[in-house]
C-alpha cells in the first residue's frame, strides 16, 4: 500500500448525505396531512339511563265505612230537570256560546288563508254541520258523498246541507286562532291547543252533572296497564 495514498472523500461521500436535514419542513408536512385527512374523531357514546327498579310494598286496602261514605250531592238542578227534548240536552252539554266560538274561528280561518274569499258560515250552519256528522255515524256508508248520491242517499242529510256546502265547512272547520299557538319549545306551550276552547267548553258543562253515588269505571276512564 502506497504510503502517500489519500483517498478522496468528498467524491465517496453521497450528495443526499450532504444536505441539511430540515425538520421544520418535516414537521409542516405531517401537519398538512393531518388537516387533510378525512378521518373523524370517534362518537362519543352515551349513557343509558338506568332503569327505574320499583318496589312493591304490601298495604292494607280495607277502609273503613267512613271513608267509604257517600258525600255527594245527586240532586239535580232546575236547569237540568226543566231539559226535555233531544236537542234541549244537546245544547245544555254542547252549549250555543260553543258554536259561536267555533263557527268565528272557522270563519277567521278563512280569511286568514284567503283573503279574497267569500266564504262564511252561521251559527244555524255550524249546527247543522254538526247534526251531519252525527247522523253519519249513525249511517254508515263506504263514503262521504254517498250520503248524496242517487243511489246511497240520506235523504235528511240532503235536505240540511248541500255537499259543496259540508266539504268547505270541514275543510275549514277551526276552533282556535293558529297565531296564537305558541312553539312546542315554549315553556307554556299547550298541547291541545287547536281543540283547547272546545274541551274546557265541554268539562265546564259536564261539570255541572253531579255525579252519582254509583259509578261505572273501566281502563278508558282511568289509565290502567293491566290486563283484563
Amino acid at each position: 500500500m502506497d504510503p502517500d495514498f489519500e483517498p478522496d472523500f468528498e467524491e465517496s461521500i453521497d450528495e443526499s448525505l450532504e444536505a441539511e436535514f430540515d425538520i421544520d419542513a418535516l414537521v409542516d408536512t405531517l401537519n398538512d396531512d393531518d388537516r387533510n385527512s378525512n378521518f373523524e374523531d370517534p362518537p362519543v357514546k352515551r349513557r343509558k339511563p338506568e332503569k327505574l327498579t320499583l318496589r312493591w310494598k304490601k298495604k292494607n286496602l280495607e277502609l273503613n265505612a267512613q271513608q267509604l261514605a257517600f258525600t255527594g250531592n245527586e240532586s239535580l238542578s232546575s236547569d237540568i230537570l226543566d231539559l226535555d227534548t233531544p236537542i234541549q240536552f244537546f245544547l245544555f252539554l254542547f252549549p250555543p256560546e260553543l258554536l259561536k266560538r267555533i263557527s268565528e274561528e272557522t270563519n277567521l280561518y278563512v280569511v286568514q288563508k284567503d283573503l279574497n274569499s267569500t266564504f262564511r258560515v252561521s251559527e244555524t250552519e255550524m249546527r247543522q254541520f254538526i247534526g251531519v256528522v252525527y247522523m253519519m255515524s249513525l249511517i254508515q256508508l263506504p263514503r262521504v258523498t254517498n250520503h248524496w248520491s242517487s243511489v246511497l242517499d240520506t235523504p235528511v242529510i240532503q235536505q240540511t246541507m248541500p255537499s259543496n256546502k259540508f266539504e268547505k265547512i270541514k275543510q275549514y272547520l277551526h276552533f282556535n286562532d293558529n297565531t296564537k299557538c305558541l312553539h312546542r319549545t315554549h315553556p307554556d306551550s299547550d298541547r291541545i291547543f287547536k281543540i283547547r276552547p272546545v274541551v274546557d267548553a265541554l268539562n265546564e258543562a259536564y261539570g255541572k252533572v253531579p255525579l252519582e253515588k254509583q259509578l261505572c269505571m273501566d281502563e278508558q276512564i282511568c289509565s290502567t296497564k293491566a290486563l283484563c
